[in-house]
């Protein structure tokens, strides 16, 4: 049977990009999922809006938040969702959630808040019964999770491609599943802030930012990993290398493309 067809969509990083990357995506998504420091400013968001086709659809990432990324969330909110340039929204944060649910678009559930089991000692596995690849077992979704999802308008959940056998989504639910990066650890301590200014300790979570981590990605190897981690600020990808090898279930209607970490 054919695979349904699928949205492809673009995570436009928060650097400058070359929009003609942009072209032949139904979508893009703009903010980020790991960093308030890392939030698009509206200028950002403009620059966006006036490079990219007419027709494409944006999706507002948002991360786990301080008060004060709290504020930063609103202020696009107020200036962007209000007047439609986004038509949904993704939460990493019940603050942000909470925040936002009875105002603008529509909400989707962050992948950080979608319990995968997200080991790259998977990716060592032999590959067994290729037609079982990712793995949501862990996923919270029991019924009333799901229902309150429901209750609050949640009609799509982010999700990572993870080895072993799937369980399906319940049929009001769709999901994206992001390609190829799978993210395996976040932190609000970030070891790359502040590198510049040695009087700033790396092991506190900074007070600033001069998004160094955006220019000095780091890459972790082990004998036990079959997969070199990158570290990007304050949170740890592998590559997932199974992501292309299967079949995705009818229920992930979505791919989205996140830019390279190495």
């Amino acid at each position: 049977m054919n695979e349904p067809q699928r949205t492809q969509s673009w995570f436009v990083p928060p650097v400058d990009d070359d929009p003609a990357a942009w072209r032949n995506f139904d979508r893009l998504y703009v903010g980020h999922e790991f960093c308030e420091h890392l939030l698009p400013t509206p200028a950002d968001v403009e620059r966006v809006i006036a490079a990219k086709p007419a027709a494409t659809p944006l999706t507002l990432v948002t991360p786990y938040v301080t008060d004060a990324g709290l504020v930063r969330v609103r202020e696009l909110a107020d200036r962007f969702l209000a007047d439609g340039a986004f038509d949904e929204w993704v939460f990493n944060d019940w603050g942000v959630f909470r925040l936002l649910r009875e105002r603008w678009g529509r909400p989707v559930l962050g992948r950080l808040l979608t319990r995968q089991l997200r080991d790259p000692r998977w990716l060592s596995l032999k590959r067994e019964a290729p037609q079982n690849h990712g793995h949501i077992d862990d996923l919270a979704l029991n019924e009333d999770f799901v229902r309150f999802l429901l209750d609050n308008g949640v009609r799509r959940v982010e999700l990572d491609v993870i080895p072993t056998a799937w369980q399906w989504l319940p049929e009001d639910l769709r999901g994206s599943m992001y390609r190829p990066y799978t993210y395996a650890s976040t932190t609000r301590h970030c070891l790359t802030a502040n590198l510049d200014r040695r009087g700033n300790c790396s092991s506190r979570i900074p007070a600033g930012c001069g998004r160094e981590c955006l220019e000095r990605p780091l890459v972790f190897r082990h004998e036990a990993l079959k997969c070199d981690l990158f570290l990007r600020g304050n949170t740890l990808f592998f590559r997932n290398q199974w992501d292309d090898a299967a079949p995705l279930p009818p229920f992930i209607d979505r791919v989205v493309r996140t830019q390279a970490h190495d």
